[in-house]
């Protein structure tokens, strides 16, 4: 703060002006003695500048409340800038830090003689009138002069004003807040102007850049929700297309419908995926899972792509690796999948190897098996490693970045958002992990993945038994209550439930679907979460208010994941579904 008032104090001097400063110095180390200094800044030849001391003279420090001494350093070095104006609007004091924000009344002259409008009401030759206007020096400060003229009058009225205003400032118009009132010149008693600003230009960008976020995200999840739905559509309307009697060129095109609406529903859900992850909005569901079964079942989802390349996929699972692990199934499953699903895309010859390993653990077996013991911590390092076209090193760098591929010719030859190892670099940050890959062109990339998980407490506490409906063999005919409001989406449902041997019976709304269940028994309801009249989420509390326990299974195209559970139902399908 010194170093800027030296540099204030200086460049006023260069420009020949008159400053008054008081100074405090240690004379062959007695006391201290403080002097008014009256420097007076002028110029020697053409480059020169020197300091002229006129006049200098010793402060009775006896005479002078220390309060006011200190509140005046204070406000010397407060990183505010701080103005005072007569009532008419001409600056009379300011701060070094108003000054290093706003310069001097001659500096803003020569920035408010350009864009000052007088409206047409003044003739250039109206001096008086033009100089009364760029003497008030409070008016001119703001870019908007409307807003400064009635900032002005509502002071004048005795209104205290805090606003966020833009500013003339040296480096150009920036937006500041703004706290000013009247008050009273504490020497002359007269009415002055008391103003302070501070800079916050880069907040409210800030705040923009984050309002900006908010609304692409929300735009992203409500497109994603209505794309949803027609796309559910779609691929249901596909696979019931396949089960029927259809010529090989038939076959061959609803192969071809498949895969393009698969690849479809992976760019709507790699979109999804990241507008929940920039917003904030996905939420980890930590819960006792087997790692091998996800890794199994993860491997098992591309074995068809995988023998369809005629690829070779090489798994190591090592068996010292907990059982039960806790951690969320579901993303770690979304993040092993996303790596092994590129390793096939550009592995054209040879294999895709998926390997397992304990990088680190912590507490002894013996521990383990001690009923509530403390949790213990295992690092797991999850490899891909696969022969295929590789990565140029000077992509490696930014290849977990948004929209970025390892080249321009990747999205036009192989597809994809380029948001992919993005989500997969946020997914395994927010759980405390980390990612990494390495990789030469021509010989094959290796994405690796380390992340920490707990072994869940030994319980002494009876199991919950599982449901009955999960208990019927997969041949059980149902009859099943489907509620859903889209014409088209009924039709579909049916089909499907009819196909897997299943009855139905359709109503429109939440309201119907209530009634419906407590004048018939049904072994499922599916419920749609928005209906119109009633929605799913009130319908299944008004059928668990009224003591039925029939199962209720939650059908949704929502962005955003909720506790469903918590809501009364027994699970919940997130569209599009399958038929399996």
């Amino acid at each position: 703060a010194v170093h800027k008032k030296n540099l204030d104090i200086l460049e006023r001097l260069k420009r020949k002006q008159r400053v008054e400063e008081s100074v405090t110095y240690y004379p062959n180390g007695a006391e201290a003695k403080t002097m008014r200094l009256k420097l007076h800044g002028m110029q020697i030849g053409k480059k020169g500048n020197v300091c002229q001391l006129t006049e200098a003279f010793p402060i009775d420090l006896s005479n002078i409340d220390p309060a006011f001494i200190r509140s005046s350093a204070t406000l010397q070095y407060l990183p505010m800038a701080v103005c005072q104006y007569d009532e008419y609007g001409k600056l009379t004091y300011q701060n070094p830090e108003a000054r290093h924000t706003f310069g001097t009344p001659e500096e803003d002259y020569s920035t408010f003689n350009s864009s000052v409008s007088t409206g047409g009401v003044l003739n250039n030759n109206d001096d008086d009138a033009l100089k009364q206007i760029h003497n008030n020096h409070f008016v001119n400060r703001f870019v908007d002069r409307q807003i400064g003229s009635k900032i002005h009058n509502q002071i004048k009225r005795g209104q205290d004003v805090n606003v966020e205003a833009l500013l003339y400032t040296k480096c150009g118009p920036e937006w500041h807040a703004i706290h000013t009132r009247l008050g009273k010149d504490s020497i002359t008693a007269e009415p002055i102007i008391l103003f302070s600003s501070r800079d916050i230009s880069e907040i409210l960008s800030a705040k923009r850049e984050l309002q900006v976020n908010k609304e692409r995200n929300e735009f992203f999840a409500i497109m994603a929700h209505e794309i949803r739905t027609p796309l559910f559509q779609v691929t249901g309307f596909i696979d019931l297309l396949d089960q029927t009697n259809l010529t090989t060129e038939q076959e061959g095109y609803v192969k071809l419908l498949k895969a393009s609406s698969a690849g479809l529903m992976n760019v709507i859900n790699d979109v999804l995926d990241f507008s929940k992850l920039e917003d904030g909005r996905m939420k980890l569901d930590i819960t006792p899972f087997e790692p091998r079964q996800v890794v199994d079942g993860t491997l098992a989802a591309v074995a068809a792509s995988i023998k369809g390349k005629g690829l070779t996929l090489n798994k190591s699972f090592p068996s010292k690796i907990p059982v039960k692990l806790m951690g969320d199934p579901n993303r770690l499953r979304q993040i092993l999948l996303n790596l092994v699903n590129n390793a096939v895309k550009f592995t054209h010859r040879g294999t895709v190897d998926v390997d397992v390993e304990i990088v680190k653990e912590e507490n002894s077996p013996e521990n383990r098996k001690k009923e509530n013991s403390p949790r213990d911590c295992i690092l797991l390092r999850f490899s891909v490693r696969d022969t295929g076209i590789g990565i140029d090193a000077k992509h490696l760098s930014n290849i977990f970045k948004k929209y970025n591929q390892a080249a321009a010719s990747i999205s036009t030859t192989y597809g994809g958002t380029g948001l992919g190892l993005t989500i997969c670099d946020r997914l395994v940050t927010s759980m405390n992990g980390e990612i990494g890959v390495e990789s030469a062109l021509g010989e094959g990339s290796k994405f690796w993945f380390i992340i920490p998980f707990s072994c869940p407490i030994v319980e002494s506490r009876t199991p919950v038994e599982p449901e009955k409906f999960c208990e019927m063999p997969a041949s059980a005919e149902l009859r099943i209550l489907v509620a859903e409001d889209n014409k088209v989406n009924q039709k579909l449902i049916s089909k499907m439930l009819s196909r897997l041997n299943h009855t139905s019976k359709i109503v429109v709304n939440g309201l119907e679907a209530v009634r419906e269940v407590q004048e018939h028994a049904y072994d499922l309801v599916l419920m749609d979460i928005q209906m119109p009249i009633m929605d799913g989420i009130d319908a299944t509390k008004e059928i668990r208010s009224k003591g039925m326990t029939t199962p209720i299974i939650g059908l949704t195209a929502s962005v955003y994941r909720t506790d469903f559970m918590d809501l009364g139902l027994d699970g919940w399908i997130c569209k599009p579904v399958r038929l399996g």
